[in-house]
């Protein structure tokens, strides 16, 4: 998908979720909930826009764009959690998730 929406000129951001993939593990997994991972993915994606907004090296800067949430599965759980709870996208596509 996202190298299908990069070659049409789109800007695609993937990242692991906490505690998944290469990203760190805390001490006590159960502190990774929901809600908590859905806030910290809402930084993630406002720390994004922000870099792409102040311009990355080599890349003008961005200010005007507008995002778009995409989620399968637990990542459309997260999606919708940050969607209601953060409002980071000015929308979202949620794939498989109930």
């Amino acid at each position: 998908f996202a190298e299908a929406m990069a070659a049409r000129g789109h800007i695609c951001i993937m990242f692991d979720n906490p505690g998944i993939g290469e990203s760190e593990r805390p001490e006590n997994g159960f502190a990774l909930d929901p809600h908590t991972v859905a806030r910290m993915d809402a930084q993630v994606v406002a720390s994004a826009k922000a870099m792409l907004a102040e311009g990355l090296p080599g890349y003008p800067a961005l200010s005007a764009l507008h995002s778009i949430g995409l989620g399968h599965s637990m990542g459309g759980m997260l999606t919708a959690l940050m969607q209601v709870h953060h409002a980071p996208f000015a929308a979202v596509a949620l794939l498989g998730t109930h």
